[in-house]
């Protein structure tokens, strides 16, 4: 089990996933998947998500659903970097939030842990978009 940071978008916006890359210092990789058209900006390592991504989107706060979406991934990552998904009550926490994402739970998580109950949502307070000009 892994956590990644992904951004994915049509290829012909590869040059701003390579913008990206660049801004936070070469880290991750960007690849592109020919046949959906995809690029992706991916990062993987788990120091530099807990060094730079996470404390990155602390500091700048995404402002949609995707700022609750980005806490609780948080979450995720800090269980398995303390090990909590290596004891039964850290994969339930898992997987209660992995309910709430977009895919949610397969078919076979579903059959296997049923009494999985989605987590509570954390409350965040309304950022303002404020206008420079």
């Amino acid at each position: 089990m892994e956590s990644i940071f992904e951004i994915g978008l049509h290829q012909k916006d590869l040059p701003l996933l390579l913008a990206i890359q660049s801004y936070f210092k070469g880290i991750g990789t960007v690849v592109v998947d020919s046949k959906t058209k995809m690029a992706f900006f991916k990062v993987r390592s788990t120091k530099d998500l807990l060094d730079v991504i996470i404390p990155h989107f602390n500091t700048y706060p995404l402002l949609t659903k995707k700022r609750i979406d980005f806490i609780l991934w948080c979450r995720v990552v800090n269980i398995m970097e303390t090990g909590g998904h290596l004891t039964l009550e850290g994969l339930l926490e898992i997987l209660s939030i992995k309910s709430l994402s977009n895919k949610g739970l397969t078919q076979k998580l579903t059959t296997a842990f049923s009494n999985i109950k989605p987590c509570v949502l954390p409350e965040v307070e309304h950022l303002a978009i404020y206008d420079p000009y």
